[in-house]
């Protein structure tokens, strides 16, 4: 093998830029050969980074024909290791591709999106003697190594939980450039399959495999028709793209947070809890500041400066490169093992997204089960003290309204400094939606759509009496809320009639749990 490592890489987007970016800081590595769809675009991508123009490959300069641009380049003796940086489905059969010429392969996240595509991957490496690593940057970085380092040694004792997060608010500029990212998500797009993939990867990274139990979940999904257009956290049957995703779930007994999105700026922070302290990772996708904080000790602080923009792609360049010369074929920090962990997990929280038969049927199991068997001023003042006890911890103030149907009389009123007149407004809106469909208003706004009397979430709930005759219970009056973001209106009215419901009756027809795809811990 050559001293230098020579590369060629797979699609010329921004990403593509920093990867090469970080190449350079490598040393021993040239890059010699780019392929792209535009004429234009290769060449510039090229000249930014010093390759020659016979190394340019394009689909316009072969008639649209993007593919044999690729395969061109793989062609090409003088390159020992692919990039790969093309939009998600396309990762599977481009890394087939170039190890079939012999070729090594570094590609971008998420490298796959199932499990069994890693599983032919492996294979397939293992019989042509070909190295394959995902490039889940974030793994690599020098603090990312001592925080992983400090776990493994016991210095915040065991694991007890893990919360990540990695949310910008990027939407409306990547649909302006019809980036992939924007196809629905069984065409490689959306939220998860990205700033996800680097939230996915440290969870697993950090707890064990194991039984796994979704606790909670709450999400935004647009439509591929029209995705300027909100829909909530349900969307109609089909082509679906979704742009948050908050979910808790529990493996192998540790509870584990994952939220990721476009839609909203958060701080990309991951924070593990110990038995004996924590550690907090800011800016965990490219890490380089953590807190490690022992309950006997002072904080450590760990600090790595990024040199550049595309420092943070160096690390894995040149941990792929240390296995090439050494002739390892697989990473032991990201294991193709590892990358089929990141997939699975991956693909259980997408399936929380319920199609729209699926979500309108526990919609109706919450309205059956959360029945009084009789609700006046009393159960109005301990129901909205529930609501008012569980969004204590809410990111945003909320505005709260219990009305008896019977005459309009508002049982309980209640809200936080920051509510203003409009949120009557919206609450009352929600009660309108309730009272034209007979069901929540999370329910109307699914089933029949936003129109100018539906809501665009929910956040309002009929409440019902059972009669004693045993015909249907019957709706005495409205809880309604108003003040958080996208359907947890809705999930604090569940939570609440259910708790309240629960410490009342004993359980008696509802056990208290929230299902899994609408609860929030709030």
């Amino acid at each position: 093998m050559a001293d230098t490592n020579r590369w060629g890489i797979l699609g010329c987007g921004r990403i593509s830029g920093r990867f090469s970016e970080g190449l350079a800081m490598v040393p021993g590595n040239k890059l010699v050969a780019v392929a792209c769809r535009s004429e234009k675009k290769g060449h510039d991508f090229a000249e930014r980074f010093g390759v020659a123009a016979e190394g340019v490959y394009t689909g316009e300069a072969f008639g649209g024909d993007t593919d044999k641009a690729y395969r061109e380049l793989l062609k090409r003796p003088d390159i020992d290791a692919v990039y790969i940086a093309l939009p998600n489905t396309l990762h599977y059969p481009w890394t087939i591709e170039a190890l079939k010429v012999g070729k090594d392969v570094l590609c971008e996240k998420p490298a796959f999106l199932s499990a069994d595509d890693v599983t032919e991957v492996k294979a397939f490496a293992q019989s042509h003697g070909r190295l394959f690593m995902e490039a889940i940057k974030s793994r690599f970085t020098p603090c990312y190594r001592e925080v992983k380092q400090a776990v493994e040694s016991g210095e915040i004792g065991t694991i007890t939980d893990v919360d990540v997060c990695f949310c910008c608010n990027i939407w409306q500029s990547m649909l302006e450039v019809k980036n992939f990212r924007c196809a629905p998500t069984q065409k490689g797009g959306g939220a998860l399959l990205d700033c996800g993939t680097y939230c996915a990867s440290l969870i697993n990274d950090f707890v064990p495999q194991g039984k796994l139990s979704f606790e909670t979940f709450s999400g935004v999904v647009k439509t591929a028709q029209n995705p300027a257009a909100p829909t909530g956290i349900f969307a109609p049957d089909g082509e679906r793209v979704d742009i948050y995703t908050d979910v808790r779930f529990k493996r192998a007994g540790i509870p584990a947070h994952l939220e990721c999105g476009y839609d909203r700026e958060k701080p990309c922070t991951a924070v593990l809890n110990g038995t004996r302290g924590s550690i907090i990772i800011d800016n965990m996708h490219r890490a380089a500041h953590a807190t490690i904080k022992e309950d006997d000790g002072e904080d450590r602080i760990l600090y790595y400066p990024m040199r550049s923009e595309g420092a943070d792609f160096s690390y894995e360049i040149a941990h792929f490169c240390d296995l090439k010369k050494q002739g390892i074929k697989e990473s032991p920090i990201m294991s193709l093992s590892a990358t089929a962990e990141d997939a699975t997990l991956l693909h259980q929280v997408w399936q929380r997204f319920s199609t729209k038969s699926e979500n309108l049927k526990v919609l109706e199991r919450q309205e059956h089960d959360l029945v009084y068997k009789q609700f006046g001023s009393h159960e109005a003042l301990e129901l909205g003290d529930a609501v008012a006890y569980f969004a204590r911890h809410a990111e945003r103030g909320i505005g709260v309204q219990i009305t008896r149907e019977s005459d309009g009389l508002v049982l309980f009123q209640w809200m936080d400094d920051d509510k203003a007149v409009r949120d009557l407004g919206f609450m009352q809106t929600k009660r309108e939606a309730v009272l034209k469909t007979g069901h929540s208003s999370l329910w109307a706004c699914l089933s029949q759509g936003t129109t100018d009397a539906i809501p665009v979430a929910g956040g309002a709930f009929p409440i019902r009496v059972a009669s004693s005759d045993g015909s249907a219970p019957k709706q005495v009056a409205t809880l309604s809320i108003s003040g958080l973001h996208e359907g947890r209106d809705h999930e604090l009215c569940v939570r609440s009639l259910a708790w309240v419901l629960s410490k009342r009756y004993g359980g008696d027809g509802f056990d208290g749990r929230v299902p899994a795809f609408l609860g929030v811990s709030i």
